[in-house]
């Protein structure tokens, strides 16, 4: 599913380059803000297939969601002030997502003269109160948008020339932390942790040509969500192609994009609000495994792809393993537990990552033993497990659980203290997740089976 939100700062001013930009990429769902004026041209979007809602306001803000399937309305207010009637806020179902759009308040002037900073706090504040609900519902949501908030210092070409600004104030980020802390993952951090990255440039002073931005345009997921999360990139395009002051697009198989007056790009994100194991394969650039023909991936996030076929040796362990069937899904779990050491351990000869070792990153000095191409981060683990969960599932040795789409856990969640990934098979009765994760002993040693939920809290082995 590709979901995208573009700030245009006047529908009616841009809508030629958004009709061209939905032809071109054709997402399934378009969040738009800044519309801008009370007109919304449904009709037109219905002409080239999309369905839309709009919330707007005379010459100010407005939200809109475009989307290619029905669409039911929501909420076209955030709860929580009566009195608020600024367009900025529209929340939809979409195929059981919840989906928000938001154009979060600007908050400058910051002065005692101003309500305009203390608008944008109650607001976040009430934004959350909102989303905790949600949360205390189990309702899978994403929240995309311009937040008009610079999350950190890396956000901005400049940190200085921010300071005491309303997107960059500490009670901003106090205020973003909240929601953060709820559970949510920022979709775009997950792929790209470093600097450099933005969605808004001023036109003057080469702010474009010298990439001197800021990132203030975002996707929030919700944790059922996070875990289909498959890719997340800027797209650049729409700024060259028609040399106007706009933003730039997110892409998450979701996409974001924004316009503005003085803004210099498109912001594109994608995300995947579902998928299978072989769909996250594919996003690797991985085939469908068969036996006779899958990609060992190694050298910390799958950089290195190695071709590979089932040994018939390792073929009869397997069928040794599995021989007779598993009688219980606590049986399997074990079963399968012994099967990825078996691949690990031939598998690991093919390829030279025999001697990988645990909690191995990317981050070891050049000196660390464990600072070698054919070691294997949380990445290269997980990839590697789903492959062999596809083949034991293809090869007819599960009966009681389906590989299904690996899941992260982000920094501040639960007792999570760093971005993390794994494997996971589904119990094919009760429809319960568990992790599957390697990434904890060395090559060879059996993976730890966990429940998906405890797992996404923060656990790890307990180590003597």
């Amino acid at each position: 599913m590709k979901i995208a939100s573009w700030n245009v700062n006047s529908i009616n001013a841009r809508l030629d380059h958004v009709k061209h930009w939905l032809d071109q990429n054709g997402p399934d769902l378009l969040l738009i803000q800044e519309l801008k004026g009370l007109d919304f041209p449904s009709d037109l979007f219905k002409e080239i297939g999309y369905q839309s809602n709009a919330v707007t306001q005379k010459a100010y803000n407005g939200v809109a969601i475009l989307s290619k399937e029905p669409q039911k309305v929501i909420l076209d207010k955030l709860p929580g002030d009566d009195r608020d009637e600024q367009a900025r806020y529209l929340e939809i179902d979409y195929s059981n997502i919840r989906v928000i759009n938001i154009y979060l308040p600007n908050g400058n002037p910051v002065s005692n003269d101003s309500e305009k900073f203390p608008y944008k706090l109650a607001w976040m504040d009430r934004l959350r109160q909102h989303l905790t609900k949600l949360r205390e519902e189990n309702v899978p949501f994403l929240i995309g948008g311009d937040f008009n908030v610079i999350p950190e210092e890396k956000d901005c070409h400049n940190p200085k020339a921010w300071e005491g600004d309303a997107l960059f104030r500490i009670e901003t980020h106090q205020k973003w932390r909240n929601l953060v802390n709820l559970g949510l993952t920022d979709a775009f951090r997950v792929f790209h942790h470093d600097a450099g990255h933005y969605t808004f440039w001023d036109y003057q002073a080469g702010a474009w040509p010298q990439n001197k931005g800021i990132r203030i345009d975002h996707f929030l997921l919700s944790p059922s969500l996070s875990d289909r999360l498959i890719a997340c990139t800027i797209d650049k395009e729409p700024r060259v192609r028609t040399k106007l002051p706009i933003t730039l697009p997110f892409f998450w198989n979701c996409r974001m994009i924004k316009f503005a007056s003085f803004l210099a790009a498109l912001l594109l994100i994608t995300a995947c609000a579902g998928g299978t194991p072989t769909d996250y394969l594919k996003m690797r650039g991985i085939t469908p495994p068969t036996p006779s023909h899958f990609d060992h991936c190694y050298d910390y996030g799958c950089k290195t792809h190695v071709s590979v076929s089932l040994p018939d040796a390792t073929q009869k362990k397997l069928k040794a393993v599995f021989s007779p069937p598993s009688s219980s899904a606590k049986e399997e779990q074990k079963r399968i537990m012994r099967a990825i050491q078996i691949f690990e351990i031939d598998i690991g000869d093919l390829t030279g990552t025999k001697n990988d070792f645990h909690g191995t990153f990317r981050l070891y000095q050049d000196d660390n033993p464990k600072n070698n191409s054919f070691q294997q981060d949380c990445i290269d683990e997980s990839t590697n497990t789903t492959t062999y969960l596809i083949l034991l599932k293809n090869m007819e040795y599960l009966k009681f659980y389906t590989p299904a789409f690996p899941a992260n856990r982000q920094p501040f969640f639960g007792g999570g203290k760093w971005w993390h990934q794994t494997a996971t098979i589904q119990d094919d009765q009760t429809k319960q997740r568990y992790a599957v994760d390697s990434w904890f002993e060395d090559n060879g040693q059996p993976p730890y089976i966990v429940p998906l939920e405890e797992w996404k809290q923060g656990w790890k082995p307990k180590r003597n």
